[in-house]
């Protein structure tokens, strides 16, 4: 049996005893440029359309 891939990084948080003591973290989302055009691509298959007539 492998062993699952784990994810690479550095965990910024802090784990201590109690949830109380934890600090979370979350890696910072990558935005796109301010310039980037708004795209919206629909792609349907397999919907049944043959079905109707």
């Amino acid at each position: 049996v492998s062993k699952p891939d784990l994810p690479t990084g550095t965990f910024h948080g802090r784990i201590g005893r109690t949830f109380s003591e934890s600090e979370p973290w979350f890696e910072e989302l990558a935005h796109p440029a301010d310039d980037s055009p708004n795209v919206v691509i629909v792609l349907l298959d397999d919907t049944g359309f043959a079905q109707l007539g």
